[in-house]
């Protein structure tokens, strides 16, 4: 199991995906890749976000798409297992001296609660939480 990061579904996302990051979406089982409902609110806050036009359209459909048929059914709610790991995240991460964003904690959590990897660029955002870290960049 590995959860997606936003970072992941935005590079998918682009009219010309970076081939690594591509190769690798290609290699992995789909159903073995995950979610979470945070990535979903994301990349429809970033839609909202974007001027009318052909753009948008476009990557609205493409974000139809990737919640509605790619992931459906494998989408992560946030549940009371994932606010309690979301809590102790928070704390680690605060008592370490590395404060990490709400959205990538959120993220966290679902992966710990599922003991699934975290495919992400941003793969300093969450060291020291005890994810397996996957970066599709490095290929």
């Amino acid at each position: 199991m590995i959860v997606v990061d936003t970072n992941v579904v935005s590079e998918l996302a682009r009219p010309r995906p970076c081939p690594e990051v591509l190769s690798w979406f290609e290699r992995q089982p789909l159903d073995g890749l995950y979610l979470s409902v945070v990535t979903g609110a994301e990349m429809l806050a970033g839609l909202l976000a974007m001027p009318e036009g052909h753009r948008r359209d476009r990557v609205e459909d493409c974000v139809i798409d990737i919640l509605e048929h790619q992931f459906d059914g494998r989408v992560l709610a946030f549940d009371a297992h994932a606010a309690i790991e979301y809590a102790t995240v928070l704390l680690r991460r605060r008592t370490a001296g590395r404060p990490i964003a709400t959205a990538d904690a959120m993220i966290a959590a679902h992966a710990l609660v599922g003991g699934a990897a975290l495919a992400t660029r941003n793969t300093k955002d969450f060291e020291g939480l005890g994810l397996e870290l996957v970066d599709p960049w490095a290929g």
